[in-house]
């Protein structure tokens, strides 16, 4: 067995496993980490995939769970899917590809109990603190427009920010034309 730890993660260190001619991906969880809302993202995951969703598959231990926790440890183990980052848009094919995806996750869905109550984060989407929004934005463009160097994806973040911060005072009114 092979571990290579793998630069990606939010809440997570990961790697990739090697185990004779299987790769495996291996989730752990941080010290702090949510573990009852970590399992049910994996479990949610798992319903996806049920649904023709194309997620990679966890991998259960033997005595059947999806995440496991002995000690301070807390590991989730997975089907390694190979993929590249798409940073410059999608084709149409992708396109047509993540729709129907998307399709199919919102059929996964449908029936999920949590669907049946307002979303916890929906207040604060619908009525955000502009003030700090421009904050942020001023901040951001002053870091990304002070590089030496900037590549096209530096470019863009610019192009994007610099559009949202025109429009950021006009965001309290959208919200009420919609059903």
């Amino acid at each position: 067995m092979a571990l290579e730890r793998l630069p990606v993660g939010q809440v997570t260190i990961n790697y990739r496993a090697q185990a004779g001619d299987e790769v495996l991906f291996v989730k752990q969880y941080q010290d702090g980490a949510n573990l009852a809302a970590e399992q049910e993202a994996v479990d949610q995951t798992a319903l996806a995939g049920e649904h023709q969703v194309p997620v990679s598959k966890v991998r259960r231990s033997t005595d059947g769970r999806r995440l496991v926790q002995q000690d301070r440890v807390a590991v989730s183990v997975w089907e390694w899917v190979s993929g590249t980052v798409v940073d410059d848009g999608l084709s149409p094919a992708q396109q047509r590809a993540a729709g129907a995806a998307l399709g199919r996750i919102h059929m996964a869905f449908a029936d999920h109990p949590a669907g049946e109550r307002p979303s916890s984060k929906l207040d604060k989407w619908m009525h955000p603190d502009i003030d700090k929004l421009e904050a942020a934005t001023v901040k951001l463009l002053g870091i990304a427009g002070e590089r030496a160097r900037r590549e096209a994806f530096g470019e863009g973040a610019l192009r994007t920010l610099a559009e949202r911060r025109a429009v950021l005072y006009h965001f309290p009114e959208l919200p009420a034309g919609l059903p």
